[in-house]
């Protein structure tokens, strides 16, 4: 299982937290990302379900029936 990119489309500062609009590459779903959750545990992508890290890169998303 190898990590793919994923792409950062904006970032926004407000009220001293950091948020990032990535992409994900496995579905192509934008969603809004803590950079502090990217840097801790990740975040998941509501799409697919694909982990995104900030030093991982975007996880294969799990596979659907196997519980996995």
């Amino acid at each position: 299982m190898i990590p793919k990119p994923y792409f950062v489309i904006k970032t926004h500062h407000q009220f001293g937290k950091t948020r990032t609009k990535i992409e994900c590459p496995w579905c192509e779903t934008q969603f809004w990302a803590y950079n502090w959750s990217m840097a801790g545990s990740g975040k998941r992508c509501p799409g697919c379900g694909s982990l995104h890290g900030m030093y991982l890169g975007a996880q294969e998303p799990p596979r659907k029936g196997t519980g996995k």
